[in-house]
């Protein structure tokens, strides 16, 4: 699928594509080397206006539940971080494997059992 095709399939305006693609081809951070040695991975980095650590983790959580039903999000790899400080970076979800292979949605370091169908950062939940 190019990159074209990509942005069509997200509905993503022809200027952001522009900047995406050269000549029907995805631009190569590194001419020479293999950029995807297992198939592209990346990151959408997508900022809010939100007060607090607590609020972002929340934020995230729902903004990645709610896309969950795409095959392209990695939802346990959600993160959160500062807007300046993007190398320090907060996990959403525990993501450990369950025995029905599905991946607990429970925040990081919480108390009991892993759970695939619960969330953890609404009011309350202990982090």
């Amino acid at each position: 699928m190019t990159v074209r095709e990509v942005s069509i399939d997200l509905r993503s305006g022809d200027r952001v594509v522009s900047t995406w693609d050269m000549d029907g081809e995805m631009a190569d951070p590194r001419p020479g080397t293999d950029p995807f040695p297992t198939g592209p991975r990346w990151a959408v980095h997508l900022v809010v206006d939100v007060p607090s650590l607590a609020d972002a983790l929340r934020m995230a959580e729902r903004v990645a539940t709610s896309l969950a039903f795409l095959p392209q999000i990695d939802q346990g790899e959600t993160t959160v971080s500062a807007e300046d400080h993007q190398s320090k970076r907060y996990r959403v979800f525990c993501d450990r494997a369950l025995p029905d292979r599905s991946r607990c949605t429970l925040p990081p370091g919480h108390d009991g059992a892993c759970d695939h169908g619960a969330h953890g950062h609404d009011e309350g939940a202990n982090r």
